[in-house]
């Protein structure tokens, strides 16, 4: 008699980033940051904006994308905009996004991001930038 094993059920692509804007789209009262979608009618749920509030004052944007592997491959993350704080600790070397100067996130530096597997969220990535930036 054959043993019945369970198959691992895997999400979609497009299923878990709608799942990740919707819960974008709620308050983000008492989270310390705030994202979505960069642009309202990107169909591809590809490019994200968020942003920090630090402790201090600050303002911090961060840029993310979830290229077409993603979950299973780590989204790309930038700071864009002026660096403050413990913020420069994170980030790597300037370059240029999207036209903008950007500041990768070092994953050396970010262990979420260095982790990164399946089950991952890019809420998560957010969290654990609030606490290296605070």
């Amino acid at each position: 008699m054959a043993s019945e094993g369970k198959e691992a059920v895997i999400v979609p692509r497009n299923f878990y980033l709608l799942a990740e804007l919707e819960d974008a789209e709620k308050t983000a009262e008492g989270r310390g940051f705030s994202y979505g979608l960069t642009a309202s009618d990107d169909m591809t749920l590809t490019s994200w904006t968020a942003s920090i509030f630090t402790r201090d004052g600050n303002l911090l944007s961060v840029h993310m994308s979830a290229g077409s592997s993603y979950p299973d491959v780590a989204p790309q993350a930038w700071f864009t905009g002026e660096l403050a704080g413990r913020a420069a600790s994170v980030a790597g070397s300037k370059t240029s996004v999207d036209g903008m100067e950007a500041w990768p996130v070092r994953p050396d530096v970010c262990t979420y991001l260095r982790d990164w597997r399946r089950g991952c969220d890019l809420k998560g990535l957010l969290q654990d930038l609030v606490r290296r930036c605070q």
